[in-house]
């Protein structure tokens, strides 16, 4: 038995979903059990936000004689907006009485988002004039536990519709646990000499 006294992680990662109200999160002493130790524990921000996204948490992890196991409870905030999958950082720092940390000293929680994002697969997408028509995928990401739709429309820029491309516009649906759709968008081809547009 290492007479030694080291704090960890329970976990690297651990994982919530946004409409749990919080995440538990375990930590552990090794080594040497006798004797009270401590050490302190804190949040911060990864892509999650405290205030918005969680409540931020501090606090100091007293372990008395044999103890070795401490969870702290981490308040989730629960909203409306698609945000998509979110993490904070978990730290420890200052162990007491000559105590040590030791692999993982920090960690992450993500959070599942709960509400469904819509977006495009790409952030452009290319085309030969040539080619009859283009394919736009759009993808849906959050908790897909159920059918929801979107519109679609396209609309000019340097394109010309009627000359170089044809108008579409609709409704994508995407049934329980879809992840894709696509629109496909005619394009026309001519004998002008006009460039990328």
């Amino acid at each position: 038995v290492d007479d030694d006294v080291s704090f960890r992680f329970a976990s690297s990662d651990f994982l919530t979903f946004e409409n749990a109200g919080f995440a538990d999160v375990q930590i552990l002493r090794l080594g040497r059990t006798n004797g009270v130790v401590s050490v302190d524990f804190n949040t911060s921000d990864g892509t999650a936000k405290a205030g918005q996204d969680y409540l931020f948490a501090s606090q100091t992890l007293v372990f008395g004689d044999g103890e070795v196991l401490k969870t702290v409870r981490i308040t989730i905030l629960n909203d409306s907006i698609g945000e998509g999958t979110e993490t904070l950082n978990l730290n420890l720092v200052n162990p007491t009485n000559g105590t040590t940390l030791c692999n993982p000293s920090t960690a992450a929680l993500t959070i599942f988002d709960d509400e469904d994002t819509v977006s495009f697969g790409a952030a452009a997408f290319f085309v030969n004039e040539d080619a009859g028509s283009a394919v736009i995928t759009v993808t849906r990401s959050g908790f897909g536990a159920g059918p929801i739709s979107v519109q679609f429309a396209t609309a000019a820029g340097t394109a010309t519709p009627g000359l170089d491309y044809v108008n579409v516009s609709g409704q994508l649906d995407f049934g329980q646990f879809d992840a894709s759709k696509t629109i496909t968008v005619s394009v026309l081809d001519d004998l002008f000499i006009e460039g990328d547009e």
